[in-house]
């Protein structure tokens, strides 16, 4: 199947949904037999169509990676993010000895991991599930990780470094750190290593929690201050500090995995999946969502018109269903939606480009012989960009003001548009990288600022 005909089917759908509960239906019985379209999108096409159907049929949850010491409190955190019995499941799975696997009910998955920096043998196990280079003594390295898929069942697995990545891909490594405790100038050198270690191989998927705020909080705040600047030279400026006991910092901690997440997994998976305690609200949940799409966008030429307009209407689905819209609405928006999508493709990826030509003709060569110059003009096709986001974020800001009903004006367009084009220089290195991730995390912080939060 060629990228038009898979378009074409993709904007049916699009054309004849009645709500976004109804669209999810359509895509899933779309995709659920169709191997052609699956074939397609494994076939690593470059197609924005297929990147797009990809992404509304594959909704995973996160499935997060969880490393630290065993007296950071790694299971009493898990279990005040997200609810789940943590302690007491581990109490089935021995965790100092394999890899716990545990999934709640939204979907998301923990992986519990052994203690670092404990027995070499029990710390090269989490090594390998994570993908690191054991670099201790021979002996105490390991080939394979026992790894417990149900805590409830008495079965392990060993897992080879190969098949690690099939049956436990990791999305986001969490890692755990007690940041009460006073530090050595050695175990300085040591956890700033690990740090590097994991930054190194996750980059961007890597959130930092600092535990036990409240008992840092019981010190003077010369001392809290002193102990937290350590602990932020290790972790270049990374740690989030929290208390799984009096729950502050847990907000923060929980939006810190949002911007973290691949572009792959549902973000209204791990919404679904935090305690009331750390759920972000609202306004902060749809804004990380929408910030990806945009992203994406940024990176979109106007050569690619359909994938243009996949990406508006995925991001008015995307504020509909979040604020429970009718129907009516829905489908007004959609059909303002492709006429958007048509002005951002005209306007921000597309230019008129003046270049000289030779006469045609007997009279335009007499003329030529005088001085005169022949000019033609032709349309070249750009990335949208910075241009592009400044068309489309009042857009969106307009909507999700409409939508929250804020007591306060909205800010006109022109302001927005001027406030994305004074970002340039912070968004253009991300967009020359094109690192989705970081622009997405921009355009958040972005959106927030412009929004009365």
């Amino acid at each position: 199947m060629n990228i038009m005909e898979l378009y074409s089917i993709v904007k049916i759908i699009f054309d004849t949904t009645k709500g976004t509960i109804d669209l999810a239906r359509k895509m899933r019985e779309l995709t659920k037999d169709r191997g052609d379209l699956l074939g397609s999108i494994n076939q690593n096409q470059t197609a924005v169509v297929s990147t797009a159907l990809h992404r509304l049929r594959q909704k995973k949850a996160p499935r997060i990676a969880v490393v630290g010491e065993t007296s950071t409190g790694k299971s009493a955190l898990v279990n005040a993010l997200f609810g789940a019995p943590l302690t007491k499941v581990s109490l089935v799975a021995d965790t100092t000895k394999s890899i716990l696997r545990v999934e709640f009910e939204s979907g998301l998955v923990i992986y519990d991991t052994p203690g670092i920096f404990g027995k070499e043998r029990l710390e090269n196990l989490t090594r390998l599930f994570i993908g690191l280079r054991q670099d201790h003594d021979k002996a105490d390295q390991v080939k394979y990780v026992p790894f417990h898929p149900d805590p409830e069942s008495e079965e392990i697995i060993q897992l080879s470094g190969r098949d690690i990545g099939k049956h436990a891909p990791i999305d986001v490594v969490l890692w755990t750190i007690n940041v009460s405790r006073p530090l050595s100038r050695i175990m300085r050198k040591v956890l700033h290593s690990f740090f590097s270690e994991l930054e190194k191989k996750f980059g961007d998927r890597l959130v930092v929690a600092g535990t036990h705020l409240d008992r840092l909080n019981e010190v003077s705040d010369e001392e809290k201050e002193g102990q937290l600047r350590v602990w932020n030279e290790i972790s270049n400026n990374q740690i989030v500090p929290v208390s799984s006991v009096t729950g502050d910092g847990l907000v923060d901690l929980a939006t810190e995995l949002f911007k973290r997440m691949p572009g792959n997994v549902s973000l209204s998976k791990l919404q679904e999946s935090l305690e009331k305690i750390a759920k972000i609200d609202r306004l902060s949940f749809v804004v990380a969502e929408v910030s990806r799409p945009l992203a994406i966008m940024m990176l979109m030429s106007g050569e690619d018109q359909e994938g243009i307009e996949i990406y508006v209407i995925i991001l008015i689905s995307t504020l509909c269903y979040h604020y429970s819209v009718n129907e009516e609405t829905w489908l007004d928006l959609h059909g303002d939606g492709l006429e958007i999508a048509r002005y951002i493709q005209e306007t921000s990826g597309t230019e008129q480009v003046t270049t000289e030509r030779e006469p045609i003709g007997l009279w335009e060569k007499i003329k030529s012989w005088f001085g005169a110059t022949f000019y033609t003009r032709r349309k070249e096709y750009r990335t949208l960009g910075v241009e592009g986001l400044s068309e489309l974020l009042p857009i969106f800001y307009e909507l999700i003001y409409e939508f929250e009903n804020f007591e306060t004006s909205a800010l006109p367009p022109e302001r927005i548009s001027q406030r994305v084009l004074s970002e340039r220089k912070n968004l253009e290195p991300s967009l020359r990288a094109e690192d989705i991730e970081k622009l997405a995390s921009r355009i958040n912080d972005l959106l927030k600022s412009l929004l009365p939060l």
